[in-house]
């Protein structure tokens, strides 16, 4: 094989090799703050920099694929370093880590957002066990009627604590609390209720199945 074949089979191997590397650095699969717990983010944010420091490591900025005569190497030709895919598997993996990091830091400022007059002791103690009178389906989850002379507004800021702090926690173990159903939301829907309410038919059944079981009737 003369030197200009090698040299175009060599561009067309590292043609190849860059663009899927660069493709999985477009975005991190299960890197959005809702994918996981904020703990299970940090633990994928480190192992994702461990990946990324292996392949650092085998990065030589100086090295290059110049071969003895004869050589038959795939990655032989001139202006090409043999180590590049492994700088650019260091620059992936540092931006999944980053990315995860970035939502376990998200879930934690959203939840001391949410629960800044409660304390960390007291953020998984659910706040419906005690002023409900009455609940009633809705299409979009359920309706809850407070009993006289609760505050709704700090009943709501105390619902929101609880659902930030769900979210913190990745819902991990807690498949009994209606406010742990994913992509619940709370808002007051007059002067003694609030609604509950998610999207998609399995997620508002399995509200309305909570609430009752929780709350009763």
């Amino acid at each position: 094989m003369n030197s200009q074949s090698k040299r175009s089979r060599n561009l067309l191997l590292l043609a190849a090799i860059i663009p899927s590397v660069l493709v999985g650095c477009a975005t991190t699969k299960g890197a959005r703050p809702e994918d996981m717990s904020a703990k299970s983010h940090e633990e994928a944010a480190a192992k994702e920099a461990a990946k990324a420091d292996q392949h650092a490591a085998k990065y030589d900025p100086d090295a290059n694929s110049v071969q003895a005569a004869g050589s038959d190497s795939a990655f032989e030709g001139p202006n090409f370093n043999p180590t590049d895919a492994h700088n650019l598997q260091a620059e992936r993996h540092r931006k999944h880590a980053n990315d995860h990091a970035a939502a376990a830091a998200a879930l934690a400022s959203a939840e001391e957002d949410a629960c800044k007059s409660v304390s960390s002791e007291s953020r998984s103690w659910c706040p419906l066990l005690g002023p409900v009178a009455a609940t009633e389906n809705t299409p979009k989850g359920v309706r809850i009627t407070v009993r006289e002379g609760t505050d709704v507004d700090a009943l709501i800021a105390r619902v929101r604590c609880h659902l930030a702090y769900a979210d913190t926690q990745g819902r991990e173990g807690m498949d009994r609390c209606p406010l742990y159903v994913p992509g619940v939301r709370v808002e007051r829907s007059g002067p003694n209720s609030i609604e509950l309410s998610t999207k998609g038919k399995a997620s508002v059944r399995e509200l309305q199945e909570r609430v009752t079981d929780h709350i009763g009737e």
